[in-house]
């Protein structure tokens, strides 16, 4: 994209970042969420959800809630996804 002079923005990385989790590449999909504050695009619900539904489907529970922690604290209100995807983590998790 940026080749030909296109930037991503927050919908773009989240698209990227879901597809990787949706694989089970957390670690790229945690690096392309790096990159993206880096670079000044700002993650949205979309982008945070996505994230931690990657984080609960691979039993990173821990992680998963502090995300969601960070993300509240950034002023991002966790919507029915975001709470679906955390009370699915647990019941999978057995906790």
């Amino acid at each position: 994209m940026e080749t030909i002079g296109v930037k991503p923005n927050t919908v773009t990385y989240s698209a990227l970042i879901d597809g990787h989790c949706k694989k089970g590449n957390l670690k790229e999909a945690k690096r392309l969420f790096e990159e993206m504050e880096k670079r000044g695009v700002r993650p949205d619900t979309i982008t945070y959800t996505a994230l931690i539904d990657g984080y609960n489907k691979t039993g990173m529970m821990i992680e998963a809630h502090n995300l969601r922690g960070v993300m509240e604290v950034r002023g991002h209100i966790p919507d029915v996804y975001t709470f679906s995807s955390l009370i699915h983590g647990e019941l999978s998790s057995g906790e």
